[in-house]
């Protein structure tokens, strides 16, 4: 089932309302009850990431309006990542919120795929231990993509101290003022200290942004268990090509017939793998296109400053250094078994092709049964190359090793380029008064 391949993230979304508890609808006012608790946590959540976007797009537009040192795109890309950080969870969280009745439609699938798969019985299969397999695989990625956030809010807020202490300095006339006490939020009117200013951050931004992330897991989770299922079925197919041995051997009747039930389990499971594929980029599809563009402004926005601005603390230099590589990690190696499944896939049709090669040098003309396996080769080959499982999203975006790889040397070759075709419109070392508030510098 998908929700136990990703078992952990999963777990916490349904309990916080973000996916159905249950497979079915509930039986009981008690269950009704806690089905709508569960729904208007999950809403608050969402409210939330959209007041600290509020936020910080109003003090992105406050800071933007009093940059004139820089041109009005530079400046946009400059001020955009902290806004598009708090963007990302609202429509992810929003999303998965409104599409969560289609969940069952992608645990059936899973379902059938599984049953498929246990169906093999190759001594190579894994399908007895996936389990535990994907229990550790659920939780690093868990621990490794909340980790990699955390980290990353809990150094911006030692930066934030630093700026606020390095302000202090400047007026040595006031040495009452604390660092917990500081207005964040300056120079809009509102008034909110540092501590609440953290708090508010951490549980309206930061772990809505965790959140996001692990819905974001479900589905590379579940596209690693069809690559892995895939890598069992290719297996199992050279396991038959080396049992015929080299070619012109003569081909026994009990061999055909053997084979022949092979072939009916592997057009069963390459089927089911097309639907699993098919249902989880119907469900994940839109999810993932807005994530996908969203975090490839993030990484040109953190690239932007990398680039254009002149950092007067090595400290603040590494905060976008590692916010940027931190996006690249989202943006490239966390989806790796996207590719991976597509390649398995396509790897099918070379070795069904290998295999119809194999044997039809070695049988006899006029053999009813092996034409009729040959007939069944070829159709399963002609519909494995056909038909591969591709991940897209919307239409648009198509999940290969080139795609991933390509977008950020595009993103940051922009940037360097950009840089040499308006360094003549900028002011040299003329470094950029970032705002500080509770999600960076």
């Amino acid at each position: 089932m998908a929700d136990q391949v990703a078992v952990l993230q999963t777990g916490t979304l349904a309990f916080l309302g973000f996916l159905p508890k249950r497979p079915r609808p509930p039986s009981t006012l008690a269950e009704a009850c806690r089905a709508w608790i569960r729904t208007i946590v999950a809403a608050a959540f969402i409210c939330g990431s959209m007041v600290c976007f509020g936020i910080d797009s109003a003090l992105a537009v406050k800071t933007m309006i009093d940059d004139t040192e820089h041109p009005f795109l530079v400046t946009a890309f400059l001020h955009s990542p902290f806004c598009l950080l708090d963007l990302r969870p609202v429509y992810v969280l929003a999303m998965l919120l409104y599409n969560r009745r289609h969940f069952e439609k992608l645990t059936t699938a899973a379902d059938e795929f599984i049953a498929d798969l246990a169906s093999l019985a190759a001594p190579h299969s894994q399908a007895s231990s996936w389990k535990w397999t994907f229990r550790t695989k659920s939780k690093l990625w868990f621990r490794l993509s909340g980790g990699i956030i955390i980290l990353w809010f809990g150094y911006s807020q030692r930066v934030n101290y630093t700026w606020w202490l390095q302000g202090q300095l400047k007026h040595r006339g006031n040495n009452t003022d604390t660092f917990w006490m500081a207005n964040l939020l300056k120079p809009l009117p509102p008034f909110l200290r540092a501590w609440q200013n953290i708090i508010l951050w951490c549980f309206c931004s930061i772990f809505p942004l965790i959140l996001s992330q692990q819905v974001i897991g479900i589905f590379v989770l579940n596209a690693d268990f069809l690559k892995e299922g895939l890598r069992d079925l290719n297996r199992d197919i050279r396991e038959q090509i080396e049992s015929f041995g080299p070619r012109r051997d003569a081909v026994h009747l009990k061999q055909v017939m053997d084979l022949e039930n092979r072939v009916r389990l592997w057009t069963r499971l390459v089927e089911s793998s097309r639907a699993f594929c098919s249902e989880l980029n119907d469900f994940f599809g839109t999810i993932v296109f807005g994530v996908y563009g969203v975090d490839f402004l993030i990484l040109s926005g953190f690239g932007t400053n990398l680039v254009y601005v002149t950092f007067l603390k090595l400290e603040t230099l590494a905060l976008y250094v590692y916010a940027t590589s931190m996006m690249v990690l989202f943006l490239t190696l966390f989806l790796i078994p996207l590719p991976l499944a597509y390649e398995e896939s396509s790897c099918v049709s070379a070795n069904v092709q290998n295999l119809i090669d194999r044997i039809g040098y070695s049988l006899t003309d006029g053999d009813p049964e092996g034409k009729k396996l040959l007939d069944r080769l070829t159709s399963l080959e002609h519909s494995s190359r056909t038909y591969p499982c591709l991940f897209q999203s919307a239409g648009l975006l198509f999940f290969t090793r080139a795609f991933l790889t390509g977008t950020c040397t595009l993103a940051l070759s922009l940037l360097i380029l950009a840089k040499e075709f308006l360094s003549d419109k900028l002011t040299p070392d003329a470094p950029l008064a970032l705002s500080v508030n509770a999600t960076g510098v």
